[in-house]
């Protein structure tokens, strides 16, 4: 059984018509600041065990969910990226981004050559630095460094923690990682605006881990230009407070970032605002304004409608959904609202059009070992397909909010892959079918019925290995 989640948000309503008629598009309103509300980073700060002064937040070598989509509309570029719309436009397609088109890739698949735009550049303090090939190489040098090693955590986001998606794929990554090469020799740049990687073995979706934050380009700073960092150098895991945008948007104040002095020296952009509890570093706030130096008409996908974002962070799934009741909150960003709140906005035809829905990729399953009996046997397991009530595992779902994101509202998966990846090739796809998938018992036993555990075909489980399993389900 799968659960495939969805997302729901509560925004207000921001867009304004572009014209009456049928099949006319809307256009959002243009300007204005948009207000929301981020709850998972400041949450997970509480389970996570990090050191003094670590702060993992907005660097693009960390992990963080929410952070991915924060990156990708509006603080990073990368060689190839998304439109940022749902899987039905195309929102899975990789779409060349810093690179001026698709990349060329070898016969034998093992090298791959992109072809970067000319004339893209930085946001302030680096608005007259061209954005180059090599960039990109001292991202992911930063990313694949030895020093400092990411943190080991099993939940948090830390520094380095894409670097697997790299590692035993592009040439010398590991000798790298390992710290046997001052170079990733896989990562070549014959002139500033052509990046060519050589692969150890051919990997169809490189172009979807270059199109990771970890792969965004950081400028040479000028206090060093040969600091294998570049405006990163000094920062740790705290690049996120000094943040070098090359998207639509930058962290208000950046423009008052100082290079020339030593990162000990630097004072952090003012638009990121954070507090020390305990030796932990939390961000409170994070206000981003347009990037003077982005032209929309070399980024056809990213919109960028909005004049200004703040987010404030910390609350519940509950508080942060009730502060966009009371117009306090325009959007929450990573939190689902409560399923009672959700039922009165779609009944209210003024609040119906302010509910978001944004399909996920994120699947729940209960699995069964091969291995052990009676599950080694295929007519236990089908058995047991036919027999689970899946909606009322997703029902279940929906009644148990999650910590850090409220109720989890899904539909029921009827096989593992997952339909944005494969252009939804397998959405009618059920192998299990049962009314309204709610199980069928007469079906499950007929399937056991068939199973050497099973000895007298009676359809039960009658066998020694049947009678240890026992199955509890909680949420």
């Amino acid at each position: 059984m799968l659960a495939a989640p969805v997302a729901l948000a509560l925004a207000a309503a921001l867009s304004v018509g572009a014209g009456g008629g049928a099949g006319r598009q809307t256009e959002p309103a243009r300007g204005g600041t948009l207000r929301v509300g981020l709850l998972f980073t400041d949450q997970l700060a509480h389970f996570t065990k990090l050191p003094s002064g670590y702060d993992y937040f907005l660097d693009p070598a960390g992990y963080d969910p929410p952070e991915l989509e924060l990156f990708r509309c509006c603080l990073l570029r990368t060689l190839l990226s998304y439109n940022g719309h749902p899987t039905a436009q195309g929102g899975a397609e990789l779409r060349p981004d810093l690179a001026a088109s698709m990349p060329a890739i070898s016969q034998d698949r093992l090298t791959w050559t992109f072809r970067l735009r000319q004339g893209l550049h930085y946001a302030p303090p680096f608005a007259h630095t061209e954005i180059r090939a090599q960039d990109i190489v001292r991202a992911l040098e930063r990313d694949l460094s030895p020093s400092p090693r990411p943190v080991a955590d099993a939940i948090g986001p830390t520094l380095g923690a894409l670097r697997f998606y790299y590692l035993g794929v592009i040439a010398g990554a590991q000798e790298y990682a390992d710290g046997k090469a001052d170079t990733i020799s896989g990562l070549q740049t014959p002139d500033d605006h052509t990046l060519v990687v050589h692969l150890l073995r051919p990997a169809g979706d490189l172009g979807y881990r270059l199109a990771l934050p970890a792969a965004a380009p950081i400028p040479p700073t000028p206090r060093d230009p040969g600091a294998p960092f570049g405006a990163a150098q000094g920062h740790g895991a705290g690049y996120g407070r000094f943040l070098v945008a090359s998207g639509p948007y930058m962290v208000a104040g950046s423009q008052r970032l100082d290079f020339s002095l030593p990162a000990s020296k630097q004072k952090q952009a003012s638009g990121y605002v954070w507090q020390t509890t305990s030796g932990l570093v939390q961000a409170k706030s994070l206000s981003l304004v347009r990037n003077p130096s982005w032209d929309p008409r070399s980024d056809s996908l990213r919109k960028a409608y909005v004049d200004r974002i703040d987010f404030t962070f910390g609350g519940t799934p509950a508080s942060v959904a009730a502060a966009v009741d009371k117009g306090a909150l325009d959007l929450v960003f990573d939190a689902n609202p409560p399923v009672d709140q959700v039922r009165r906005y779609l009944a209210d035809p003024s609040l119906k059009k302010r509910v978001i829905l944004t399909p996920g990729d994120l699947l729940y399953f209960i699995p069964m070992n091969l291995a052990v009996p009676p599950f080694d046997d295929v007519n236990v397991r089908r058995a047991v397909s036919l027999a689970i009530d899946k909606a009322g595992l997703v029902r279940l779902a929906n009644t148990k909010p999650s910590a850090f994101i409220g109720p989890l509202y899904g539909t029921v998966a009827t096989h593992v892959g997952v339909d944005s990846v494969e252009d939804s090739l397998l959405q009618n796809y059920d192998p299990y079918p049962t009314p309204a998938h709610a199980g069928d018992l007469q079906a499950a036993r007929r399937e056991l019925a068939k199973s050497r555990y099973d000895r007298n075909h009676d359809g039960i489980c009658d066998a020694p290995a049947c009678k240890k399993d026992l199955l509890l389900l909680t949420w």
